[in-house]
């Protein structure tokens, strides 16, 4: 923690990719932080761009062919995500991308159903097309898209 008000730049730069790391829930919202109100410009880049990267990896290992990693991924993009809308457009892309694979399509409506109405409703059409995916890869994801639908109408009207 120390690291991320140190008076090196460079340090703080590897602050932010430590503790996207070792701290899945409040990590991203330290480093949201620091991309925004760091006076030197280039660790504000080089935080945005170290979110990018993890919520890119995590999303990847929802696609994962091992359980134990699709879960893991899960469980961090919800602690540490649920309210990036950034990561809701991504959860989808790459459910859209994947549509074949039945275990990342549950993933995803798992961590969708867990995000903040706000962030959902941001991407509501994106939102509604992938609930009616979601829908056709069984039963046990279904009635996960029923949770993502709540959600989405936590949001109100779009």
């Amino acid at each position: 923690m120390k690291s991320l008000t140190s008076p090196n730049p460079q340090e703080r730069k590897l602050a932010v990719q430590t503790v996207l790391i070792a701290l899945p829930d409040q990590g991203p919202l330290l480093a949201r932080t620091i991309a925004q109100t760091d006076e030197d410009e280039a660790v504000q880049v080089a935080a945005r761009s170290s979110l990018k990267q993890r919520a890119d990896t995590l999303i990847r290992q929802l696609f994962a062919d091992d359980a134990a990693t699709r879960i893991a991924a899960a469980g961090e993009l919800v602690q540490g995500w649920r309210s990036e809308g950034n990561a809701v457009c991504a959860l989808l892309d790459a459910a859209f991308q994947n549509s074949d694979n039945e275990n990342a399509i549950y993933n995803v409506a798992v961590v969708l159903g867990e995000c903040s109405p706000a962030a959902l409703a941001a991407h509501r059409a994106e939102v509604v097309k992938f609930i009616d995916l979601a829908q056709t890869k069984g039963a046990k994801t279904a009635a996960k898209t029923a949770i993502l639908t709540r959600r989405l109408q936590e949001a109100g009207p779009g």
